[in-house]
């Protein structure tokens, strides 16, 4: 008996003396993580970063050493690039300098691969594969209105092509990743934790809100909600409300603690939601909006005149009333963040009128022929459809007299003649060009494998003007009356506009204002000639009865761009914080 008592009470005193190491391990404090520093990112010389109005377009590399990111030309660079071409940029954090990557003309939204050996991006309208060893750019897929991606580990990549789920690309075939839940409208910005597994993305909602959503297996599990993309790096998720970058910490049972940790304040987003910030597990960048606010001009092209109308604003997009008096303008309202069609006068004699003034977002707006109606792309009912209501000033906001045009639901309208108007539909392969009559009738003008928009007839009616991506990127073609086509830009254009006696055609190039002419026998047009550069021009429309008079909307500020910030070692921001409210310590930031 004594010896079995004797063998207990040797094997716990073993027991006891073994595990006295574990407890001084498992009580011991973790050491504290390295100080976050606060650095800025400065671009390529000649160079700003970001496109347009998104001033951080950017990817952390896997080993968290380099970064690219998509940065825009100030001038005409050796190479030749024009000025505002973009393409992406490869930088390690401990150079000075930076390289453009060959064949990313025109990218966004770039992606690294947790191999480090492809970056992905989406350029005219597709899904590209850049093979950082080889530099040698593949084709992926199709993605007309591309809303983010991200690589997994075992190799496959998510992406979101256009409004819909998440779709994913595995060893050259493309299948859905997720699947649109009640009261869904769309997916958008996955994003794979470092653990390459399981992965985030945003689920927009029918009523306007963007809910975090954690795809585990087959499992969807809602984290929270917010104002942009998110990211989930170990425990903590990041995410942008009110300006403002928070992080939000998860419990060992996988739910969110409810607390959000201010990390960087005056954060920007994009016109589809992605938040101007990148992380990974050591690394930070964020940026604040660009500027978006913009100047109604005009300029006469002959005398050099120049003037502004109205208040500066959030403007997106300009049409000329049939008689100059009165300019349709879509505009985002600076506290719902919706988009409206408002109705500016010319003389700046009356205010303007708000037409539409749903949280839903109405756009596109084209003048009736006789300048009474204006015909917008609204979401007020649900879905995409083209709404015609009065233009009239007196005339209130959202009447009951505004009604849906026969025959075009999902449409955007892009012009309007006597009888019918011309719209751009979603084919089975892009986005076609449609002309449908008010009986609802409708007759094809152009339908190809790309995408056709932006469709404008001529005043006389023998021409449509439109963009279409067929080369790989926009070009201006036209069409006569009798169906015969012709390719008018050759280097790039949008934003294809008549001159009033439809002898010559205007777009744009970047930010340069081209101008192409009819030939003699007014059947062909010659070489674009280059007119003046609008540096950070967004849209513009021609006067109808005032000789080439042009209105514009133009930066307040044009050259001027945000900073973009680096914080490293971010988490020992956020961990402090989480530490002192757990101790009942006020916070600091």
């Amino acid at each position: 008996m004594w010896q079995r008592a004797a063998i207990a009470a040797v094997a716990v005193a073993a027991a006891v003396a073994l595990s006295i190491p574990a407890i001084r391990y498992f009580s011991e404090v973790p050491p504290p993580l390295p100080s976050a520093v606060r650095l800025s990112f400065a671009p390529p010389d000649g160079t700003e970063l970001g496109a347009g109005d998104d001033v951080l377009d950017a990817a952390i590399s896997p080993n968290q050493q380099e970064v690219v990111f998509v940065a825009r030309r100030l001038g005409r660079s050796g190479a030749g690039d024009p000025p505002g071409s973009t393409q992406l940029w490869r930088r390690r954090f401990d150079a000075q300098g930076a390289e453009p990557l060959a064949g990313t003309e025109g990218a966004s939204l770039p992606a690294w691969k947790p191999t480090g050996n492809v970056v992905s991006f989406f350029a005219a309208t597709r899904l590209k594969l850049l093979n950082l060893r080889t530099g040698a750019v593949s084709d992926g897929a199709e993605a007309p209105a591309p809303a983010g991606a991200t690589w997994l580990r075992d190799g496959s990549l998510l992406f979101v092509p256009a409004t819909g789920p998440v779709r994913r690309l595995l060893a050259g075939k493309v299948s859905d990743a997720t699947r649109l839940a009640s009261g869904d409208v769309a997916h958008a910005f996955p994003v794979a934790p470092p653990n390459g597994r399981d992965f985030i993305y945003i689920a927009v909602r029918g009523d306007g809100r963007r809910v975090v959503r954690l795809r585990a297996g087959e499992t969807d599990t809602d984290l929270g909600a917010t104002g942009t993309h998110a990211e989930l790096l170990d425990r903590w998720l990041l995410l942008v409300r009110d300006a403002t970058l928070l992080a939000d910490y998860r419990d060992d049972d996988g739910r969110m603690g409810g607390q959000d940790f201010p990390l960087a304040l005056d954060v920007g987003a994009t016109e589809r939601g992605r938040g101007m910030f990148v992380a990974s597990a050591d690394v930070l960048l964020h940026a604040p909006a660009g500027e978006h606010r913009r100047q109604i001009t005009w300029l006469d092209l002959p005398t050099g005149r120049a003037g502004t109308v109205g208040d500066v604003g959030d403007f997106w997009q300009i049409r000329v009333s049939p008689d100059d008096r009165s300019l349709a303008v879509t505009a985002r309202d600076p506290l719902l963040g919706s988009l409206d069609v408002l109705n500016i006068p010319v003389d700046d004699q009356a205010a303007g009128l708000r037409l539409t003034t749903s949280i839903a977002a109405d756009s596109d707006p084209v003048w009736s022929p006789d300048g009474r109606r204006i015909a917008v792309r609204s979401m007020q009912r649900g879905r995409p459809e083209v709404l015609v209501m009065p233009a009239a000033l007196q005339a209130a906001a959202d009447r009951p007299d505004s009604a849906p045009a026969a025959g075009t639901a999902g449409d955007v309208p892009t012009d309007w003649r006597a009888g019918e108007i011309l719209v751009q539909r979603r084919g089975a392969s892009g986005s076609d060009l449609v002309r449908v009559q008010t009986n609802g009738a409708s007759r094809t003008v152009a339908d190809s494998p790309f995408n056709e928009t932006d469709g404008r007839w001529s005043p006389d009616g023998r021409w449509i003007a439109y963009v279409s991506d067929e080369p790989g990127q926009p070009e201006i073609y036209v069409h006569n009356e009798h169906g015969d086509r012709q390719r008018v830009s050759q280097g790039g254009g949008t934003h294809p506009r008549w001159t009033r006696d439809s002898r010559a055609l205007l777009f744009l190039r970047e930010s340069m204002l081209m101008r192409a002419e009819l030939g003699p026998g007014g059947s062909r047009f010659g070489t674009p000639r280059r007119l003046v550069n609008f540096a950070g021009i967004r849209d513009f429309d021609l006067a109808h009865t005032r000789t080439d008079r042009i209105f514009t909307l133009m930066p307040v500020q044009p050259g001027r761009r945000e900073a973009v910030s680096v914080i490293l070692n971010w988490r020992s921001l956020a961990e402090s914080q989480r530490r002192r409210l757990e101790s009942k310590t006020p916070p600091k930031f």
